[in-house]
């Protein structure tokens, strides 16, 4: 399996058109280059744009059109299935919750939602809204794999299915990095895209409860690839 994190350091001044072209130009590169990449991953909040960064007051409606733009990008790119990163959503009047869309074949094929609550309630609240957690459906498939999906610190809170073969981690956290509940021995790879110094890493989880950082594929300005085996 190929994967591809985004490096995207995300700041106040967060341009989706700008973010969005980071990650089609990194296919682009990919696929010119060495093939199919069949993940690719962004991090915690780059897909939230602030409408007066200042307060803190997020743009609702650009993550809406952004959305399109990635559906253009999946459509292009069909064989990828793509974690673009999450942003705050307005899901109805006076509540926020936190989600990431998931895109293959052209289309998005549902939301991964977040079910803690890091500092998720502080933006809420700035934005004059309430946040709701949401225990979601956090597993995906490819090449008959199993993937699981979790936004920042819902990881390592919850319970890892059997046969996960890799752990995603869309991360916005200065100690952002791979960790396991006490008593969690499942082997599998875990890759983390964080948001807050724009780094990507990819580790393997032993059967003992230890990991080890796995040596980059390709690494450029913008991203870097892993293959898992």
């Amino acid at each position: 399996m190929r994967v591809i994190g985004i490096k995207h350091k995300v700041e106040k001044d967060n341009s989706l058109e700008v973010y969005a072209s980071k990650f089609e130009r990194a296919l682009d590169k990919c696929y010119d280059e060495s093939g199919i990449v069949d993940v690719a991953v962004g991090p915690d909040y780059a897909l939230c744009q602030l409408s007066d960064p200042e307060n803190c007051l997020i743009d609702f409606e650009s993550v809406k059109n952004t959305l399109k733009r990635f559906g253009e990008i999946s459509q292009k790119y069909k064989k990828t299935l793509m974690f673009p990163g999450t942003s705050p959503k307005l899901v109805r009047e006076g509540v926020m919750q936190h989600f990431c869309p998931v895109f293959i074949n052209g289309r998005k094929i549902k939301n991964v939602f977040k079910e803690t609550n890091a500092h998720d309630s502080e933006i809420a609240k700035k934005n004059n809204l309430v946040y709701e957690g949401v225990n979601s459906d956090r597993i995906y498939f490819k090449n008959g794999d199993i993937i699981l999906a979790s936004i920042c610190s819902d990881h390592g809170k919850k319970s890892i299915p059997e046969n996960t073969f890799l752990e995603i981690i869309m991360a916005y956290d200065d100690f952002g990095g791979f960790y396991s509940k006490p008593g969690d021995f499942l082997e599998r790879f875990g890759f983390i895209a964080n948001g807050y110094d724009g780094s990507v890493e990819c580790v393997h989880f032993n059967p003992f409860g230890q990991s080890e950082g796995l040596e980059t594929e390709v690494e450029t300005e913008n991203f870097k690839t892993y293959t898992l085996k």
